[in-house]
């Protein structure tokens, strides 16, 4: 097991924020779990705020002998209770427990941290040894994929020597730490070659992102495609310090890139492809040193990985990627969609992601297996809407809704914008003029997102 250097593990003071109060060791929380009476195996849930805290308390179940999966410590009641009963949990780690998590249950105090665990102790689906990821159930499906925790420090490890990390790096973690992007990428990947960690945020704004890569002098960072973007469109110049950062979680685009490229000469950026089934990193681009021509393509697979197309599953030229490797998830847990209960087979991850393939052997992202609809006969990408409305200035992210209007299959697009548009009406016109008739939604609304840390993912 990974023994973190906690002394390499710090919070980030520039926001002014310190709501978990007095700074605990990891001996003292690991001493406190030992008191903490739950099975073998138990499930418990972490949910506090991006901080080494959050860590200490992660590594401390598991050294236990629990299984630990992170979630948003502002998840909704509903969602953390359809959690707990799917996942069987045993015991629930938040800032402040102000109500009854469990039908019966006792609360240990640790500082301003809580535990509630259960007196009434569910049977385990998990054992020693292993974690719990969320999915995009995050947001949606209480789903969760089950690892052990072996294989998340293989991933790490692969991650970090493809980057170039070293333990001399200082690296920035401002994403959040329940996703697997944040977790394992950017946490795991600097503690198992010792380098040194600052945590923050979320939310995120540029001008503190500046300032704290700044005052640490970090030299390594990740951003979603949406914060990247941001730099772009705001022209922001980043510290000197910093010499690489990576950009995962969605595709961003050529011409953002370029951009990027431009207004942060000399610097690494990598591009990488993942998915947390996959556990989670699969695919790196170092755009800062390839042809620009190969700049939509998803780079090369990490060691160990085994990538195949299923042409089966998309229009001519396309296939589902399928994955191999040593990092693969055990299995899933929780309500599983009944569109992924087949996506394991015989150790060969089905992504659900449709690439297209040149004649050289690159691979292009080119949809989601689900983002294909018919309106009134004829076959709609959404993921090509999407990408299409991006291109468009000032626009951060387009989503899409499948809707039934007048017993017809349709769609609602939203597009989320960086600064407020005074006429909307003239973008709409943009929008239909950039697609066909029939691909054009029921309904447009426009959003501004001044914090956009919901829009992590």
């Amino acid at each position: 097991m990974l023994k973190p250097q906690f002394n390499r593990i710090q919070d980030s003071t520039l926001t002014g924020k310190n709501s978990l109060g007095k700074e605990y060791s990891y001996q003292d929380i690991f001493a406190h779990w030992k008191t903490v009476n739950l099975p073998t195996g138990s499930t418990v849930i972490i949910m506090l705020p991006n901080s080494a805290l959050l860590l200490k308390h992660f590594f401390a179940v598991l050294k236990i002998g629990l299984v630990p999966v992170l979630l948003a410590p502002n998840l909704p009641r509903e969602r953390l209770m359809e959690i707990v009963t799917h996942f069987n949990a045993n015991a629930i780690v938040k800032v402040h427990v102000v109500e009854d998590l469990f039908p019966q249950q006792t609360i240990h105090e640790f500082g301003a941290v809580q535990i509630a665990v259960s007196n009434m102790s569910a049977n385990p689906l998990t054992q020693k040894g292993e974690v719990i990821l969320m999915t995009s159930g995050t947001s949606g499906v209480s789903s969760g994929c089950v690892f052990d925790f072996s294989m998340l420090i293989k991933n790490a490890k692969k991650n970090a020597k493809v980057l170039g990390l070293t333990k001399e790096d200082i690296v920035l973690v401002n994403l959040p730490l329940y996703y697997s992007y944040a977790f394992v990428a950017q946490a795991l990947s600097s503690m198992v070659i010792g380098a040194k960690l600052i945590i923050c945020g979320p939310p995120f704004n540029l001008d503190w992102y500046r300032k704290t890569i700044q005052h640490y002098q970090v030299t390594a960072s990740s951003l979603t495609p949406i914060l990247a973007k941001q730099i772009v469109m705001d022209a922001i110049k980043l510290p000197n310090s910093l010499r690489l950062l990576t950009i995962g979680g969605d595709r961003i685009g050529r011409d953002y890139v370029k951009a990027l490229l431009a207004l942060l000469p000399g610097k690494e950026i990598y591009l990488t492809y993942g998915l947390t089934q996959a556990g989670p990193r699969v695919f790196t681009l170092a755009a800062h040193s390839c042809n620009p021509e190969l700049l939509e393509t998803m780079g090369e697979p990490l060691p160990g990985t085994q990538i195949f197309l299923d042409q089966t599953q998309g229009p001519e030229g396309v296939g589902e990627l399928l994955i191999e490797s040593d990092t693969v998830m055990k299995r899933r847990i929780g309500i599983v969609d009944r569109n992924k209960k087949n996506e394991l087979v015989n150790r060969r991850l089905h992504t659900g992601d449709l690439f297209q393939q040149d004649a050289n052997g690159n691979l292009a992202f080119y949809s989601r297996k689900n983002e294909f609809i018919s309106i009134e006969g004829e076959k709609v990408c959404l993921a090509s809407i999407k990408r299409i409305v991006k291109k468009l200035p000032n626009v951060l992210t387009a989503m899409t809704k499948v809707v039934e209007v007048q017993d017809h299959t349709t769609y609602d697009l939203t597009v989320v914008v960086h600064k407020a548009i005074l006429n909307q009406q003239q973008y709409i016109k943009n929008i239909h003029q950039l697609l066909p008739r029939s691909h054009w939604p029921h309904d447009i609304r426009f959003e501004k997102q001044d914090s956009i840390s919901g829009l992590l993912k």
